[in-house]
């Protein structure tokens, strides 16, 4: 396995595309969707009238695209749009920043009408993952060849999301003294990971990498947190492997955090970390073990017998409902919402709910002696009765609402 290094360093280049319609007449419309690096994304349009020939069409264009611009539209404000009778060209306004543009037309059963969009100029510069001056042998990775290492020398430089998921990469590297920005929320990097090997991230600046693929995935380093409902390295994607997270106690690490994400893990298993789960983030049949660190869980996980499984880490339940939370000897969970989980405490585990006055169902099982559940101000109702089971009810610490009754069952 041969590493490729990201050095950053090629000169920036401003991109151009020309968009050329054919065939168009009466009702049909002609539409241009342009996206920027940060996911803005907007589309122009152009319908045709009783009489339309090319010229007009790219002329009808490219006074939309430039009422667009003029009405301060991300992203047509940050491209330059031209009339060159048979195209529409659009050029970038700043060398090294990328556009995408989908070009589509509908017509009214007539002749085929089309719009074609070509790329003339490709985009270069510093931050564009697939320039071949951009690597320190100046040349991109090789499919199922090389590894990649984002070096320090590449500084603060951000990368902007592109998908290479057409090349399966050996594994993923960002050295500590790499500090830029990957991807954006809206445009992740994308990118194909084989089996078993590993995301290694640690530095600063927020990393978004979506996942493809069926293999492992180790993260054994990320950056901390920039801010609130921020994250060091968030995770989307299609990859259906297991996740494996050992990071230092400040990496923080997003799993499809974000409403509208998804990935499709199958298992997380996490032993130090900092870690939220959105709603997205798992597959139907995905598992939590947390063996250390801190998990803030917002999916639903209600699917077949799926469950989390707090070993020794501190896990928060701040959304949706968990079907099977299990909290071990010396582990704490904080159940803050969701209706009807099932808790189960296992030796010495502490069940917490404090830290919430929303309305919550549950049920509660212990299993040996030394568990809590905390509930004073009795914001969880109990669906059945709770079972103390190979211990005495002595030997479990249960403190409910003052108001609130219930039954001891399995004694």
């Amino acid at each position: 396995m041969a590493s490729k290094r990201f050095v950053s360093g090629a000169p920036a280049v401003k991109q151009i595309n020309t968009e050329t319609p054919a065939n168009p007449e009466t009702g049909d419309v002609f539409n241009v969707k342009l996206e920027d690096h940060s996911g803005n994304i907007h589309t122009i349009s152009f319908p045709c009238g009783a009489t339309e020939t090319v010229a007009a069409v790219v002329t009808g264009l490219t006074a939309a695209a430039v009422a667009a611009d003029t009405a301060g539209a991300a992203p047509w404000n940050a491209v330059t749009c031209t009339d060159d009778t048979a195209e529409m060209t659009i050029t970038a306004g700043t060398a090294g920043d990328p556009f995408w543009v989908t070009a589509t037309s509908t017509g009214d059963g007539g002749p085929a009408d089309s719009l074609t969009d070509a790329n003339t100029t490709a985009v270069g510069g510093p931050s564009i993952y697939n320039d071949p001056e951009n690597w320190f042998t100046q040349a991109i990775p090789v499919d199922e060849t090389d590894s990649v290492v984002i070096t320090s020398n590449a500084g603060s430089t951000p990368i902007y999301g592109f998908d290479d998921t057409a090349v399966e990469i050996l594994g993923f590297e960002m050295e500590a003294g790499y500090t830029g920005a990957i991807g954006s929320h809206a445009r992740p990097l994308k990118i194909d990971l084989a089996t078993n090997d590993f995301v290694t991230n640690s530095g600063s600046g927020e990393k978004h990498i979506y996942l493809v693929g069926s293999g492992d995935i180790f993260v054994n380093a990320a950056p901390p947190s920039p801010g609130t409902g921020q994250f060091g390295l968030s995770l989307t994607g299609t990859s259906t492997g297991d996740l494996f997270i050992n990071t230092d106690s400040s990496g923080s690490v997003g799993i499809g955090p974000i409403t509208g994400d998804a990935s499709a893990f199958t298992d997380v298993k996490m032993t130090n970390g900092n870690v939220t789960i959105g709603d997205g983030g798992l597959g139907s049949t995905g598992h939590v073990t947390v063996s250390g660190g801190v998990l803030h869980n917002l999916n639903t996980m209600g699917t077949g017998d799926q469950f989390i499984d707090n070993i020794s880490g501190t896990v928060y339940l701040d959304k949706n409902s968990v079907k099977s939370m299990r909290t071990r000897d010396g582990a704490t969970t904080y159940f803050n919402s969701g209706t009807t989980v099932g808790l189960s405490i296992y030796g010495g585990g502490t069940v917490d709910c404090t830290k919430s006055a929303e309305t919550r169902t549950g049920s509660l099982k212990f299993y040996g002696s030394g568990g809590t559940y905390l509930d004073p101000n009795g914001s969880v109702t109990l669906t059945t009765a709770y079972e103390v089971n190979d211990a005495q009810s002595d030997q479990v610490k249960v403190v409910v609402g003052y108001d609130k009754k219930f039954t001891v069952a399995n004694i």
